[in-house]
């Protein structure tokens, strides 16, 4: 317990000390950051027909549970395809920075751009990774979907589903957490897909307690991060600095998520 904790907190550590001796690692975190700027106005501008058509007219009044999902892809079609492939390629940007972030820190690569310029060679793998997360979350949705809508479209069966749906729910969470070092293991240790997803399951066992702790205090962290630079961007008058304050926010936020989980891998490694 004691080699856990100490893992855990020189992981918390090593994400501010690193950004600071070689503010460069926030390079790949201002590329996911620039990402989701574009998302966001891809998103705004596609979808505010759909959100006026069907939130303020109420298109779907009077549909069934059944039937909306249908109408909405039928309808619209184009809208929720931008959707997929805009999330679909906001995946693969956060597993290449972790590519990028897990190259540097194992000792890799010496610096961050060359660790960028060399993982663009693992592009393959990587959108590899990208689809089978997305089958994965599709699959995993689709039947989350089903079982809610029969615990409100059945009566008969509807406790049942909903005590299922309530089950479905927390053994994705579960499988979710023991299998979210796979990118990082991938990454490290050079392995495919299937033997990583095997070696992170593996690797992952007996620590379920300790990983739901780090992401609790992780997620508290780099929380605290992007809202304190928030506020020093509210301090401010000027447009232009207060995004900027802003975006390194979320950019040193972005890089300490996953500084930590690495170093606390390469950690656990070490104490094994």
């Amino acid at each position: 317990m004691e080699v856990v904790v100490f893992n855990m907190l020189k992981a918390f550590v090593n994400g501010f000390t690193e950004v600071v001796k070689n503010p460069f690692f926030l390079i790949p975190s201002f590329v996911a950051v620039a990402f989701n700027v574009l998302f966001l106005i891809v998103m705004l501008e596609g979808f505010f027909d759909f959100i006026y058509e069907v939130f303020v007219l109420d298109n779907i009044g009077g549909r069934s549970l059944f039937e909306i999902p249908f109408y909405l892809l039928s309808s619209y079609f184009v809208e929720f395809l931008v959707l997929g492939l805009m999330t679909f390629a906001g995946f693969a940007v956060s597993y290449y920075i972790s590519y990028v972030y897990a190259a540097v820190l194992s000792g890799e690569e010496k610096g961050i751009i060359p660790a960028m310029v060399k993982q663009l060679g693992r592009i393959g793998e990587i959108i590899g990774l990208t689809f089978f997360t997305a089958v994965a979350v599709f699959v995993y949705s689709a039947i989350a979907f089903f079982f809610f809508l029969i615990s409100f479209s059945v009566p008969v069966l509807g406790t049942v589903a909903f005590i299922v749906l309530i089950i479905w729910f927390l053994l994705g969470a579960y499988a979710g957490l023991k299998l979210l070092f796979t990118p990082y293991i991938m990454a490290i240790e050079k392995q495919k897909l299937k033997t990583a997803l095997a070696e992170t399951w593996e690797w992952s066992a007996h620590k379920l307690i300790s990983l739901i702790v780090l992401f609790v205090i992780l997620g508290f962290i780099s929380g605290a991060i992007t809202d304190v630079f928030a506020f020093l961007g509210d301090t401010t008058t000027i447009e232009i600095l207060s995004l900027i304050f802003i975006a390194l926010g979320i950019g040193f936020g972005t890089a300490y998520y996953h500084i930590v989980l690495i170093q606390y891998y390469l950690g656990s490694k070490a104490g094994k």
